[in-house]
Order: structure tokens, then C-alpha cells, then sequence
């Protein structure tokens, strides 16, 4: 028996994208720039957790949910460019009970924007989908590319980069530094008679230690399997014993 098509080739029949994007958690919106004026579709308050869609019924209102400091926002991409529009892709944390406040939904903005006679903003239109999942592991990736997942210092090959860079800086301002390498005594023992796991939490506990004793220009990254490397800026001889 043949199946049947869900939907038919012609566009008359096809249903309307709100109630699809609505069912997948996506909010559409229609924002008249001159008038700073958005329309949202009807699940915008529920998805973004502001109550009601008036909160957020101009440009300027919705600003007031964004942190300002941030560097992205749909305002920024859109404002940001001229010509006849076209596309933008933004990220940034939203605020449902205000900037001021820690709790945030990291949203994805994607629109078009369309320009008037004057080759300036006048239109856009989009649709917002919170990415809190997507963005939480993309952090952890981009964590994980640069420091070792065990003690939170740098891995090697980012502590590598360091020591470079600082020497660089050292020779070009005539200051010290110092490379310290730290191994736990007796660390094998450790992991033969109590096993791996507490190996584990013996070597985190250390590198704990030493983050918490070094300054703040200093660095400390996971040099080998068992040891620790230090790179103390600003550092005699003297000073590193």
C-alpha cells in the first residue's frame, strides 16, 4: 500500500510555519524598525519566560531582558550593517526577570533584515530558539580544547603556548620568569596500593592547592601524566625558591 505525502506540492495546501516552529519551542517575530515596533508569534512570553509579550513589544523593551555588556545581540547585527539587508546569527544570554538578574536562557536569533531607500534598517524578521543544552556543551568543548578535564589547569599543549608566549614577553621587557615543574612524591605508590580513582583525586586536590597559592598573573597547567608545570611571571631565582 502506498503512503500517502504529509504534505502536498502545492502551496495553498501546505500549513503555516507558527504552529510547527511554535511545536518545536521556537518563537517567530516581525520587528518594524522606525516604529520599534515586534509582533511575536503566540508562544513568544511562554518560551522566553516574561509573562507577557508586552514586556517585550518593542526593540527597546526587549533590550532591557539583554545584558548590555554583551558583545552580541540582534540589535548590534542588525544596526551594524547597510546596504540593501540581508542575513544575521546571533547568540546571547537572555534575562527573563531583567539583566540584573543571574538566571538566563542563551538564545539563537536568526533574521533577515531588509533596508529602506536610504540603505538603512527598516525591517527584520526572525526566529528565536533557546540553545541552553547547545550552548553548555559547546563551553565544555571549548574548555576542554585548552584545559585538562581532571584538575581544570591548562593541558599541555595550551601550558606549551604559555611558556612561549611568556618567554617572548620576558625577552622583550628584560623581565624574569620562572618554569616550575611539580611531581607528588611517591605518586606511583599512591595509585598501585589505593587504584587510579584516588590517584585522581589526590593529583586534583594538589593542583587545587597550587591555583590557590599562585598570583594571578601566574599559570599552572598538567605538564606530564603525574606532574605540574608552574610559569611564574616576574620571577628571580631568588623569588621561585
Amino acid at each position: 500500500m502506498a503512503r500517502k505525502p504529509i504534505f502536498t506540492a502545492g502551496a495553498a495546501e501546505a500549513p503555516p510555519p507558527e504552529p510547527i516552529l511554535a511545536a518545536v519551542g521556537e518563537v517567530v517575530y516581525e520587528w518594524s524598525i522606525p516604529e520599534d515596533a515586534i509582533l511575536w508569534s503566540r508562544n513568544a512570553a511562554e518560551v522566553l519566560g516574561v509573562g507577557h509579550p508586552d514586556r517585550i513589544a518593542t526593540g527597546a523593551a526587549f533590550a532591557k531582558f539583554l545584558d548590555p555588556q554583551h558583545p552580541e545581540s540582534r540589535t548590534r547585527a542588525v544596526f551594524g550593517q547597510s546596504g540593501k539587508g540581508g542575513v544575521y546569527r546571533v547568540e546571547y544570554p537572555f534575562h527573563p526577570a531583567g539583566y540584573e538578574d543571574r538566571r538566563r536562557l542563551w538564545i539563537e536569533d536568526l533574521g533577515r533584515w531588509y533596508a529602506g531607500p536610504k540603505g538603512d534598517p527598516v525591517r527584520a524578521h526572525g526566529v528565536i530558539r533557546v540553545i541552553d543544552e547547545r550552548h553548555e556543551r559547546e563551553e565544555r568543548l571549548s574548555f576542554l580544547s585548552r584545559h585538562d578535564e581532571l584538575t581544570g589547569c591548562l593541558n599541555r599543549a595550551h601550558l606549551v603556548d604559555a611558556l612561549a608566549a611568556a618567554i617572548r614577553t620576558a625577552i622583550e621587557t628584560r623581565r624574569d620568569i620562572a618554569f616550575v615543574v611539580a611531581a607528588i612524591d611517591n605518586f606511583d605508590t599512591i595509585n598501585e596500593v589505593y587504584g587510579f580513582d584516588i590517584g585522581d583525586e589526590v593529583f586534583a586536590a594538589v593542583a587545587k592547592r597550587i591555583r590557590a597559592e599562585i598570583r594571578a598573573a601566574d599559570l599552572v597547567g598538567r605538564f606530564s601524566g603525574g606532574m605540574l608545570g608552574l610559569i611564574l611571571m616576574d620571577c628571580s631565582e631568588a623569588d621561585m625558591h
